[in-house]
């Protein structure tokens, strides 16, 4: 399917149709017109748009200069075609549509063919990373993005980290959504009672697509949490819950928690179904399976 023509009535219009659902876009768009203004922002859309830059490309893009507004700015308006390969060889796996450097809205329209990834082009990108993770073992150099989990790790490489931290798939199931898309929904658990909980489109190069997170519950015996980047909550009995999201390196603030050494719950009773603490409950109920039983243990064992 082709990406629509830009809708040129309103700068709202074109900010949905360049941000195609994605918040991490949206937020960067908007941070254009607050530096840059509205008539400068729209013109830096157009010229997105005819690279075939949109969605997370943005945000990728946006990855790409640091997270910075005026870096982002001045790589729109200088970009180059190293620039282009670079932002679709990290793309390619959760993106069907490539972007290209002398491309145009127009030619998009009459020939959508050659702004789409082919199964050929992916299987380069797969192959050309593969390559340069061996390079990096042989040259001796840690790969250090690969031993946790980022936004494009693909479902192989993402079961083996999950696996390597002592985590085992208790339940999957592959359901259909709305939008005839088929994803995969898997929940791990380990001896102390975490559980870790990811949606995945049936795609071997896309792991990380919904609110996957890990999930942990602990007897507190620290009050300082400045260290700890995630989600923290706590309920009248004292019991802390870290809720950690899975597309920016879980595992290494999950050693982090695992050093405070603090105790788990042994045994999860009905006290702790609480939607803060263990908010996998609340996203099973959300799939239409048979099961009637839908508390954490029956997830879990």
């Amino acid at each position: 399917m082709n990406r629509k023509p830009l809708d040129f009535s309103s700068l709202a219009a074109m900010i949905k149709e360049m941000s195609e659902d994605s918040s991490a876009a949206a937020s960067v768009i908007d941070e254009l017109i607050q530096t840059k203004g509205e008539n400068i922002t729209f013109s830096l859309l157009i010229i997105l748009d005819d690279l075939n830059i949109r969605g997370t490309q943005i945000q990728n893009l946006y990855k790409m200069c640091g997270q910075n507004i005026e870096k982002f700015y001045e790589k729109i308006i200088s970009i180059e075609k190293k620039d282009i390969e670079k932002l679709n060889s990290i793309s390619f796996s959760i993106n069907k549509y490539k972007a290209v450097f002398e491309g145009t809205s127009k030619d998009r329209l009459l020939t959508p063919e050659k702004y789409i990834f082919t199964d050929e082009e992916r299987n380069k990108l797969r192959n050309k990373k593969s390559k340069d993770m061996a390079k990096d073992i042989l040259d001796d150099r840690p790969i250090k993005k690969e031993l946790d989990l980022y936004p494009s790790i693909n479902s192989k490489d993402a079961l083996e980290i999950i696996e390597k931290y002592g985590f085992t798939c208790g339940y999957k199931k592959t359901y259909e959504n709305q939008n005839k898309q088929k994803i995969i929904y898997r929940v791990f658990y380990n001896e102390f009672n975490d559980i870790l909980y990811t949606h995945s489109l049936e795609n071997p190069d896309i792991f990380l697509w919904g609110k996957s997170k890990l999930n942990i519950i602990r007897q507190p015996n620290h009050k300082d949490y400045k260290d700890i980047n995630c989600n923290i909550y706590s309920n009248a009995k004292g019991v802390v819950s870290y809720n950690i999201d899975l597309k920016e390196k879980p595992f290494t603030e999950y050693q982090k928690i695992l050093n405070r050494k603090e105790e788990p719950i042994k045994e999860i009773t009905p006290e702790y179904y609480d939607s803060t603490l263990i908010p996998v409950i609340e996203s099973v109920k959300a799939i239409n399976y048979k099961e009637k039983k839908h508390d954490y243990k029956g997830i879990a064992v």
